[in-house]
C-alpha cells in the first residue's frame, strides 16, 4: 500500500543524494528489535487544543553516507484499530475520526523534531 510506496520513494530519493524523512503514525509499537529510540514531542494544535506527539526515529543507512530518517507519531487516535485502520471491516463503515486522524498526521510531520 502506501507505506510500501512511502518507504520506496525515501530510499530512492536518499540514493540520489537528497536528505529524507518518512512520517508514519504508530498504529502498533514496534518490537525493540526494530531499532526505533524515542526522539522527542511535537505540539500541534488541532480540534482547539494542543495535542502532543510522541515521535520514535530510526535511521535507516543505505551505504555511501546515505540514508533516510523514519519518524512514527504516537497519539492516542492512532491506537485501538483492531478491525482496519480506515474502516470498520465488520461494517464496511469509515471510521469517524479519519478526517481527526489524517490531520493530525500532517501537522504533526511538519513538526517533527529533526
Amino acid at each position: 500500500g502506501l507505506g510500501r510506496v512511502t518507504a520506496s520513494l525515501s530510499q530512492q530519493f536518499a540514493m540520489r543524494g537528497h536528505r529524507t524523512m518518512s512520517v508514519a503514525p504508530m498504529y502498533t509499537r514496534p518490537p525493540p528489535e526494530e531499532g526505533f529510540t524515542y526522539l522527542g514531542s511535537a505540539w500541534v494544535r488541532l480540534d482547539q487544543r494542543d495535542q502532543e506527539v510522541r515521535c520514535m526515529h530510526k535511521f535507516v543507512d543505505f551505504g555511501a553516507g546515505k540514508g533516510c530518517d523514519y519518524v512514527l507519531l504516537d497519539h492516542g487516535c492512532y491506537q485501538h484499530r483492531p478491525h482496519g485502520l480506515y474502516c470498520d471491516s465488520r461494517t464496511g463503515q469509515d471510521y469517524g475520526d479519519n478526517l481527526y486522524r489524517f490531520a493530525m498526521l500532517s501537522l504533526a510531520a511538519l513538526e517533527a523534531p529533526l
